[in-house]
């Protein structure tokens, strides 16, 4: 690899900033990405900070770079937007991208890719996912309560600052987030059926 294939570089991509080499960027030969880095970047349009910038969905592209770095699309499993990551991938032609999420859409194997598994693209949990692992849809409250304890008598002026994080939420969820850190207390006021954390 020469000193200019590893070259970082700076992208404005739709208003969404990436960090990324110029190897990456030209893994795929046919694609837009491959000429645009590959050849004279004094002719690319530039941001007022000197990033370079593509005019395309910024949100999306985190798949797309994603896929030069890895050469697999790795969509979280409650991704919905396949035809506008579709579009991108076209937009940039991206061959094997494409036939990827064709793969991903209909379950057929892919003769671009060799890939003929039932399932071409790999789920990784996204960080907005809240179904947890036992598949109860939830959400999860915490909260920050300080107070100060008076000593053994009023005599005694001495205060103690006791602070505790409360949690509230399914009990399968806060377990699964807080592992062994919750202690078993319940509120008695809510959710009858015992399965509730406060």
């Amino acid at each position: 690899m020469g000193a200019d294939q590893q070259r970082i570089v700076d992208l404005n991509v739709g208003g969404v900033l990436y960090t990324t080499s110029v190897e990456t960027l030209t893994k795929d030969e046919g694609s837009l990405l491959f000429l645009m880095f590959s050849g004279d970047r004094s002719s690319l349009h530039q941001d007022s900070k000197g990033r370079v910038f593509i005019d395309r969905d910024g949100v999306l592209f985190r798949y797309i770079l994603d896929y030069l770095r890895s050469g697999q699309l790795i969509l979280p499993d409650n991704f919905q937007e396949f035809s506008r990551l579709k579009t991108e991938a076209e937009y940039f032609k991206l061959k094997a991208a494409l036939c990827q999420l064709d793969c991903c859409s209909s379950k057929i194997g892919c003769s671009e890719t060799g890939s003929s598994s039932l399932s071409p693209c790999p789920k990784r949990p996204s960080a907005t996912d809240m179904s947890g692992t036992w598949g109860g849809e939830g959400y999860i409250v915490v909260g920050y309560r300080g107070t100060f304890a008076f000593g053994r008598d009023m005599s005694d002026v001495k205060f103690r600052k006791l602070t505790r994080i409360l949690v509230h939420g399914k009990v399968n969820m806060c377990k699964e987030v807080f592992k062994d850190s919750l202690n078993d207390s319940r509120d008695p006021d809510r959710g009858q059926d015992g399965d509730r954390y406060t």
